[in-house]
């Protein structure tokens, strides 16, 4: 092959490598022993916002300047040095001011050496490669981590706080249930020194209203949700413990139980169970004279188009006289029933004979949290 061919090969394999580097994103340069230019890819010239005619056979460390004046020798010149005088490789991070931006760069430094015709010709090869960009989503990314960190331990904080606050209240409600059946339990005791019937069915009455109280107090204690309580489960519960409670539940008495799931908070729930204490006494009392057999019908159901919740006690004993009028009554039962429905801005229904049904329907109260 001729001089000029092989020339001519040479050119070309240059041309298509320096079109290779030229397309690579970071800069690439060759300088010689004494930090000389000897050649640069695009990218390096476009990085520094020079022409290659300014760059080549200029010294490297001159467009390199020391962020701080106060550095002596400059520092990306001692790099150079060093890996010249140990002929070895290093990788270093440079701080570089263009256009009032400061760029952060990665070089890779490596000595080399070669023989061309018997002449041995030294240098360095670098690499430069902007890694600001990178450095600023890895801060973000440290900045979103901190914050995740930072909002999963206040959440923990407010998970434990509120753990803790649950477990009070909790102990709270168990407290005031104990404290209720204490004075249940005196009242109880005083109640057996009563010779008068009628003293006595007073004192009984208001151990039943206690009782009624404590249960509600009872269910939130044990209830997974302390700021609702199950209705339904609630009013079974009751009229269970009234039957066995009271003389005469000794009757043949059945109940029947139709309630669908009703969740309401604390201030409903207390109201509701009171009314059904009285309805329900007062069917047990007055509904079946002479120890016949009766049915007392319990019934809650909630309207999901309306939110609005029914409550029916019922049963088919002797019913009302002709000219009751509640509104009327003089007996404490009747008169806190009509109370109650008032508090629950309620609306109570009476059907009469057979027998009777008492309905009240209402909404869950709505009152603003407390802090």
């Amino acid at each position: 092959m001729s001089e000029s061919k092989i020339n001519d090969h040479l050119r070309r394999t240059l041309a298509k490598m320096e079109l290779a580097l030229g397309a690579v994103d970071q800069g690439i340069v060759w300088t010689n022993a004494q930090g000389l230019v000897l050649w640069c890819n695009t990218y390096f010239f476009q990085l520094l916002n020079r022409s290659k005619l300014e760059i080549i056979n200029h010294p490297l460390h001159l467009f390199f300047p020391p962020v701080t004046q106060r550095a002596s020798p400059p520092p990306l010149e001692e790099h150079l040095l060093t890996c010249l005088r140990e002929k070895s490789k290093e990788k270093f991070t440079y701080f570089l001011l263009q256009d009032n931006k400061q760029l952060t760069l990665e070089i890779n430094c490596a000595y080399f050496s070669h023989k061309i015709q018997d002449q041995l010709e030294t240098g360095l090869v670098l690499t430069f490669k902007d890694i600001t960009k990178t450095l600023e989503q890895q801060l973000q990314l440290t900045q979103i981590e901190a914050e995740v960190i930072k909002t999963k331990r206040t959440q923990e904080k407010l998970s434990l706080s509120l753990k803790q606050k649950e477990t009070l209240l909790k102990e709270i409600h168990h407290r005031i249930k104990n404290n209720l059946l204490v004075v249940s339990s005196l009242i109880e005791w005083q109640s057996e020194t009563l010779k008068n019937s009628s003293a006595l069915e007073i004192m009984q009455d208001c151990q039943m209203r206690i009782y009624t109280m404590a249960l509600v107090h009872e269910k939130m204690y044990r209830a997974d949700n302390l700021s609702q309580i199950e209705l339904g489960e609630y009013m079974q519960d009751l009229a269970q413990h009234l039957l066995k409670m009271t003389d005469l539940a000794q009757h043949k008495i059945t109940l029947k139980i139709e309630t669908e799931p009703v969740f309401v908070n604390i201030e409903t729930a207390v109201p509701c169970g009171l009314i059904f204490n009285e309805l329900f006494l007062n069917s047990l009392k007055h509904a079946f004279p002479d120890q016949r057999e009766g049915i007392i019908t319990l019934k809650l159901l909630l309207n999901d188009q309306t939110n609005i919740i029914s409550l029916i006690v019922a049963d088919n004993g002797v019913g009302l006289p002709e000219t009751f009028d509640i509104t009327q009554s003089e007996t404490l039962g009747l008169q806190l029933i009509s109370m109650l429905v008032h508090q629950l801005d309620g609306h109570l229904s009476i059907v009469n004979q057979p027998g009777v049904e008492f309905k009240i329907d209402f909404s869950e109260l709505q009152y603003k949290k407390r802090v």
